[in-house]
C-alpha cells in the first residue's frame, strides 16, 4: 500500500499535571519514558481568558473549559464531554492561589515552592486545541522521590499505558473510556535547577498516577507531565457535496492528485487522511462505496446532512509532537448547527 501524504506535526495544546510526594512503594503498571516533550510554552500559546466565578476561576476554551479552584485543596475540573477532574498534589496544601497578569494560577507551597497552572490554546490544521499545564517547583533530598496525583474519572474511564492500549511503549498514559481513549498524558518530565533533565517514569495504580523521579543531589527540581484531551471536529455534507465526494474518489482511483478536491469538501487535508488510512486505489473504492451507501439513504429520508466526525488524539514525539486523527464516524442528521 502506498501513502501519498504524511501528517505534519507541531507542538500543540497541553494540560501539564504534577503529583504529590509519596514515600511508600506503589504497586501498579510501570511506564518507561521515551522522547522528551517540550518544556517551552510561548506567550501566544497561553489562554488568558480567565474569569472568577464564586470560589473558582473559569478558563473558557474552544471545546474544553477548565475550572480552577481558588483553594489548592479543591479539584481542577476538565469540563468537556469526557468530564473528568484531578486533584493537585498534597504538596499544595491548604493555600489560596493568585492569578498573574498572564492568566496563570499560582499556588505558593511550603518550603518556598510553587505550583503553576496555565491554560493553553494552539492550532493545527486550522483546528484549535485546548489544554492546561500544571508544574511543581520544589526542594527535594537526594534519592528516589514519588509524586502522586489522583484522577476523578467518570464511570468506565481508567488510566492505561500506551503499551497496553496502543501496543507501543511510548511512555505515554491514556485515559480510556467506554468508547475509546479520551485523553493522552505525555511521558514524565523532571529537571533540576540548572535545566538538566532527570530520570523519571510513571507508575499506575487504579485512578492514581505516580511520577517517580531519581534526584541525584539535594536541590530544587521541577516535576511535570502533560495531559492532552482528545478533540472532535464535525463536517456536515449536503447531498450535492456527498455526490461530489463520490465522484472525487472515483477520479482518485486513477489519479491520486484528484483527491485534493475531496479533501477540500471534507474540510480536511491529505495529511490528515493519510494519518488515518493507507491511501491507494483500493482505499478510494472502499471510501466511494461508503459514501455511496449514505448517498442512497439520503434520497429516502428527511435527514439531509451526512455528519462526518474526526477525532484527534495527541501523540508525543518530542519536538515533533502533535495531534493525529484516531478515527472517524458517520451519521445522517436532519439539521446542522448554525456555526457548522
Amino acid at each position: 500500500m502506498k501513502k501519498i501524504l504524511r501528517m505534519g506535526t507541531g507542538l500543540l495544546l497541553v494540560i501539564m499535571m504534577s503529583l504529590g510526594t509519596g514515600a511508600s512503594a506503589f504497586a501498579g503498571s510501570e511506564v518507561t519514558k521515551t522522547a522528551m516533550p517540550s518544556w517551552n510554552i510561548s506567550d501566544n500559546e497561553r489562554n488568558d481568558s480567565i474569569t472568577k466565578i464564586g470560589n473558582n476561576f473559569v478558563v473558557e476554551g474552544n471545546q474544553t473549559d477548565f475550572i480552577l479552584p481558588q483553594n489548592a485543596n479543591e479539584k481542577i475540573k476538565v469540563n468537556n464531554k469526557y468530564g473528568f477532574s484531578f486533584e493537585l498534589p498534597d504538596i499544595a496544601g491548604n493555600v489560596n492561589g493568585t492569578v498573574t497578569s498572564k492568566g496563570e494560577m499560582v499556588y505558593n507551597t511550603k518550603g518556598n515552592g510553587k505550583i503553576v497552572v496555565t491554560a493553553l490554546k494552539q492550532g493545527q490544521e486550522g483546528i484549535i486545541f485546548d489544554g492546561l499545564r500544571t508544574s511543581i517547583e520544589t526542594k527535594e533530598k537526594m534519592g528516589v522521590q514519588k509524586y502522586r496525583y489522583h484522577y476523578n474519572l467518570e464511570p468506565g474511564q481508567r488510566l492505561v499505558t500506551a503499551k497496553e492500549y496502543l501496543g507501543e511503549d511510548t511512555g505515554e498514559v491514556l485515559i480510556v473510556g467506554k468508547e475509546g481513549d479520551v485523553a493522552v498524558i505525555d511521558p514524565a518530565m523532571a529537571m533540576d535547577s540548572h535545566g538538566n533533565n532527570l530520570q523519571t517514569h510513571y507508575e499506575i495504580g487504579g485512578d492514581t498516577l505516580v511520577q517517580v523521579v531519581d534526584v541525584p543531589k539535594d536541590g530544587t527540581i521541577t516535576v511535570s507531565s502533560t495531559t492532552h484531551p482528545n478533540k472532535s471536529e464535525s463536517k456536515y455534507l449536503t447531498e450535492k457535496e456527498v455526490k461530489a465526494v463520490i465522484d472525487g474518489f472515483t477520479a482518485g482511483e486513477k489519479d491520486m492528485n484528484k483527491l485534493s478536491d475531496v479533501f477540500s469538501i471534507l474540510g480536511t487535508t491529505g495529511e490528515v487522511m493519510s494519518a488515518l488510512f493507507d491511501i491507494d486505489a483500493a482505499w478510494c473504492r472502499a471510501q466511494k462505496a461508503k459514501y455511496q451507501s449514505y448517498y442512497n439513504q439520503m434520497n429516502n429520508t428527511t435527514k439531509k446532512y451526512l455528519k462526518v466526525t474526526t477525532t484527534y488524539r495527541w501523540r508525543n514525539g518530542g519536538k515533533n509532537s502533535g495531534y493525529v486523527p484516531s478515527g472517524q464516524t458517520f451519521a445522517l442528521v436532519a439539521t446542522k448547527p448554525t456555526n457548522a
